[in-house]
């Protein structure tokens, strides 16, 4: 079912939600190392109209059932105007619907601002025909939809350049379970569409409407949107794809949450399909483009947002390269570093969201997935930074920027909402220090700390980006609490660390050389050195030297030993080599030989030691050979890296050359074959 030469492009015929990994590993009396990966996986089983059925290999229906008990016919869809919602076929007649479970159906359209809002229905204007310097509200109408099934979809124009284009995707709010997607007092669903007065169900803000559309509205004045030529992107025409589906404009699926309870919702999660028509639409009406700038942001200067979920548009940067070759493309990432807790993998178990069949409808072609192969990648299994890496692999010109501040509150409240912590007590750049959070806390207890705090895991993200992708990622962090920086005046033309500095530093320009760096392959087809500069701190003991872009000691506390060495940890209050050995699953005897102390029972607080072995991946090995050579169980493995330098997301994603920290434990250690001496 490949639709193009890359795997990029293709889906399997199986569905991946609640993959169950089974690893069987033994030892052969020969000493060949025997077993397999057994993928446990459910079958996509379609009905006459080509949509899942969420049965599973079996038959049996699983997770998401057949809705909430509304009508299955579709409702005409409310059309939005200043005096209320109004019947499509009398403007005249009030009407509204609630939620549904069959999305309704809505007719295309192009509103402007003429003195009062306007529609002019059943016409998609090309942008041919649109006046310079003015937005214009397109309804692409039916499939497209908002995520209650009860609402129309709309994105904004405003024609400048037909070489540079600048496409936004509005973040809308990231959701995974009943109170998320539906309940209207805690939905992040929308989220931003939740201050529009009256309005209880996901929509697009109606900012969009009334003030985006009169030419001194707030979203068109501010940041990256200003129309002084002091901004860089003054002279791009614009087009801004917001997000009212709750799943990053990845989604191609209607998900029922909660059957048969009062809190049940059916999700119609239909991002790729919304985007997709948007995409599609500047594709055909901007055919000269040379440049496109993708950024992922929202908010205004005016009205602050707590949406979440920018980073999904990384995905439409492959589907974009691989169609438009010619262009130079860039993607930037505002306030949103995908940085999660557990729980958010365990709830992507299921693909909610369908990813896995997300089709992007092309009206002149055939649809493209836009979701890698499962092969490839699974959004309940890999992070953020495996799928740079896996863009990078396909495409030697990708290159990839995040912007974001320390403390944003948005990002926090998405980490702690799905399972992370704010301080969880560790040393090596936890929020963490004497005086700190953790203070009372003893750091010599029996078990890892750092896991889950969310200090440390932004920190430890940001640099296993700039240390994984040296030739393709850039990033810019500034201290404060801000959410989503380019739509804010005074955060676009900030510096990331105090309130001077060099030109080059302030973010507005920042971006724009980054819009239009121009990559320089070898006779290979690889990135030649010094495209980009990476890194990202300026303390002397972090593993990057100082660069333009991130603030003076945001990403201090995670140490290195000399050189690469990357399996190093700090003594805290009260520990020495036996009681940290227990830590790590390990035993004080391979902490000694690692760190080759007269005493192992003597250790000055604060000082740096290896708590593991640290190990490169050979060609041809998998996580199950390393741990078995080693005594240690695949687990053990990626517990021990989980949110360090070395983290292991999905261990059958290792690959040759990746470090890993390897703590064996002397007395349980085999050898399955002379190859693994």
């Amino acid at each position: 079912r490949a639709m193009a030469p890359r795997p990029w492009a293709g889906r399997p015929a199986f569905l991946a939600g609640a993959v169950l990994l089974a690893l069987v590993v033994a030892c052969s009396a020969d000493g060949h190392l025997e077993g397999e990966d057994e993928m446990m996986h459910e079958e996509v089983h379609m009905d006459d109209l080509g949509r899942p059925t969420n049965r599973n290999h079996q038959g049996e229906l699983y997770g998401p059932a057949m809705g909430c008990g509304w009508p299955k016919d579709p409702s005409p869809c409310p059309v939005w105007t200043d005096d209320g919602y109004m019947h499509p076929d009398n403007m005249a007649q009030k009407y509204d619907i609630s939620q549904q479970d069959v999305p309704c159906m809505s007719r295309p359209a192009t509103c402007e601002f003429q003195g009062t809002y306007n529609c002019h229905p059943d016409m998609i204007m090309p942008a041919a025909d649109m006046e310079m310097e003015k937005f214009y509200q397109i309804k692409p109408g039916s499939p497209a939809v908002c995520g209650h099934g009860n609402r129309e979809f709309s994105y904004l124009v405003k024609k400048r350049s037909m070489e540079k284009v600048l496409v936004v995707f509005g973040a809308g709010g990231i959701c995974w379970d009943a109170a998320t997607c539906g309940d209207p007092m805690m939905r992040t669903m929308a989220a931003d569409s939740m201050g529009d007065s009256g309005e209880l169900a996901p929509s697009v803000p109606k900012m969009f409407a009334r003030n985006a559309l009169p030419a001194a509205g707030a979203l068109t004045t501010s940041g990256i949107f200003d129309v002084n030529p002091e901004n860089p992107f003054y002279d791009w025409s614009i087009i801004i794809i917001p997000d009212c589906t709750g799943d990053m404009n990845l989604g191609n699926r209607s998900y029922t949450y909660n059957e048969g309870m009062p809190s049940c919702i059916t999700a119609h999660h239909k991002g790729a399909v919304n985007a997709g028509l948007a995409i599609d639409w500047m594709m055909h009406n901007f055919p000269s483009m040379t440049h496109i700038l993708m950024v992922g942001t929202g908010g205004t200067q005016n009205t602050p947002s707590k949406a979440y979920g920018a980073h999904g548009l990384g995905f439409w940067k492959g589907f974009l390269m691989e169609r438009l070759p010619l262009v130079n493309i860039r993607l930037v990432v505002d306030s949103s570093m995908a940085v999660f807790g557990p729980d958010f993998y365990q709830a992507m178990e299921r693909d909610p969201w369908g990813t896995l069949e997300s089709k992007v409808p092309m009206p002149n072609e055939e649809w493209f997935y836009l979701v890698p192969d499962l092969e490839e990648y699974f959004i309940g299994h890999d992070d953020q930074t495996y799928f740079y890496e896996l863009g990078a692999s396909y495409f030697a010109t990708a290159a990839f920027m995040e912007i974001s501040t320390t403390e944003d509150p948005v990002q926090k409240m998405t980490f702690e909402a799905t399972g992370g912590m704010m301080a969880d007590c560790c040393l090596d750049g936890c929020n963490n220090d004497d005086e700190g959070p953790c203070k009372d806390v003893p750091l010599s207890r029996d078990m890892l700390g750092g896991l889950l705090d969310w200090t440390k895991s932004r920190r430890v993200a940001m640099v296993r980006r700039s240390l994984r992708l040296p030739k393709h990622y850039w990033s810019w962090l500034t201290t404060g609490e801000r959410h989503f920086l380019l739509t804010n005046g005074d955060s676009y033309n900030s510096c990331p660390d105090g309130d001077t500095c060099d030109s080059t530093k302030v973010l507005k320009h920042a971006v724009f050389s980054f819009a239009t760096s121009v990559t320089t392959l070898d006779q290979e087809g690889t990135v030649m050195p010094g495209f980009m500069s990476v890194a990202r701190t300026s303390a002397t003991n972090d593993p990057l030297p100082p660069t333009y872009f991130t603030c003076d000691g945001c990403l201090d506390g995670i140490i290195l030993g000399n050189g690469d060495e990357y399996c190093n940890a700090t003594m805290g209050r009260g520990e020495n080599l036996f009681t940290v050995a227990k830590k790590y699953g390990t035993d004080w005897m391979a902490l000694w030989s690692l760190n080759g102390d007269d005493t192992p029972e003597v250790r000055s607080r604060s000082t740096s030691y290896r708590f593991a072995h640290q190990y490169h991946v050979r060609a041809g090995e998998s996580m199950e050979m390393i741990a078995q050579r080693f005594g240690v169980a695949v687990e053990d493995v990626v517990h021990l890296n989980f949110n360090q330098f070395t983290h292991i997301q999905n261990p059958f994603r290792v690959k040759e050359g990746d470090p890993i920290c390897i703590a064996p434990v002397f007395h349980r250690t085999m050898v399955c074959s002379p190859s693994l001496h």
